[in-house]
């Protein structure tokens, strides 16, 4: 089985991004959700978005909010959308937690 537990920050985002363009169903992909398990998910999600926006017109835009719910999804767009390093928040976010812990 695929863990993602280990994954580096970007194979994450790799991965979910090739998840979410070719549609594939998540409902038992313990690998799609370790992608979002490391304290870092919001940071891997803002990846994700910003890979989307520069192909608007791709599989991974068209399907992007059918795998999160969007409230959150703007909630934290809000929040962290302006930041453009997003591999270095999801450094500070899993230092955060570790710290909180």
């Amino acid at each position: 089985m695929l863990s993602m537990y280990n994954a580096s920050f970007q194979d994450r985002v790799d991965y979910a991004a090739r998840v979410i363009a070719e549609k594939r169903n998540t409902s038992c992909n313990r690998a799609f959700d370790g992608c979002f398990e490391t304290d870092d998910g919001v940071a891997v999600v803002l990846a994700l978005w910003q890979r989307a926006q520069k192909k608007p017109n791709g599989r991974l835009a068209q399907n992007f909010l059918s795998y999160f719910c969007r409230v959150t999804f703007e909630e934290n767009l809000r929040k962290y959308g302006h930041i453009q390093n997003v591999a270095a928040l999801a450094k500070q976010l899993r230092d955060t937690t570790q710290a909180e812990a």
